[in-house]
């Protein structure tokens, strides 16, 4: 009898370990369980490239390298789950420049003004970790694009007379693109729909002509987040 009663004990003591362990941790996996997400998102960038633009040389000048600079965008998300993302990019980078050369006459000074953008319009897939169950979200990502590269070129020599201006090409080219990157979004609250979002994203660009040059570079992007239209289950 006893032996029986101690069995009995034990068995309750077992149950009731097992629900206080169960108590603790419901809070917890239903929070995350049923965390809200949502089925569409906006996020609005804008950053630093370590180079803008590098056109190639002619007989008159070496090759023509931008630089770092700024590029922002927009961009609209659709989730088909808390942790899958498609997102329709558009990106925008330009500038402007001025690249002086000597001719063979000292007296003659041949100065080119380069105007350029870059408009590109991406399809990117993200995979997110940890989506719905803190406040660190963070994804990697890859996605293709297409995109309008616009230079104008102005061709100005200084004189002894005066400057005389020459002719002033404008080219527009067609550009396809291959792009991947990493990033965090940094939610304000546990069921906060807007997010600080950071990324450092890779490009690789491919003109169609009669651009000749390189559009390939790195960039670093800062940008806010909001999700929108929770999901239904």
């Amino acid at each position: 009898m006893s032996m029986a009663l101690e069995r009995w004990g034990s068995a309750w003591r077992k149950v009731a370990a097992l629900g206080l362990a169960a108590g603790l941790v419901a809070p917890f996996s239903s929070a995350a369980e049923h965390s809200p997400w949502h089925e569409h998102a906006v996020r609005v960038l804008g950053g630093g490239v370590d180079r803008l633009i590098r056109l190639d040389g002619s007989e008159a000048f070496p090759f023509f390298d931008f630089g770092a600079g700024w590029e922002g965008g927009v961009a609209f998300t659709l989730n088909s789950d808390p942790t899958l993302e498609w997102e329709l990019e558009g990106f925008r980078r330009a500038a402007s420049g001025r690249q002086g050369r000597r001719s063979s006459v000292d007296t003659d000074h041949l100065t080119r003004t380069v105007r350029f953008s870059l408009d590109r319009l991406c399809l990117f897939a993200r995979r997110r970790f940890g989506a719905g169950r803190g406040l660190f979200v963070p994804w990697v990502g890859v996605g293709a694009g297409v995109g309008c590269v616009r230079v104008r070129e102005c061709l100005v020599q200084e004189t002894p007379y005066g400057p005389v201006e020459g002719r002033a090409d404008d080219t527009t080219s067609a550009v396809v693109s291959g792009e991947a990157g990493l990033g965090l979004d940094l939610y304000f609250g546990r069921t906060s729909a807007w997010a600080l979002t950071v990324e450092a994203r890779h490009l690789v660009a491919w003109d169609q002509g009669p651009f000749r040059g390189d559009l390939t570079g790195t960039g670093v992007f800062l940008g806010l987040r909001w999700d929108f239209w929770p999901a239904s289950d």
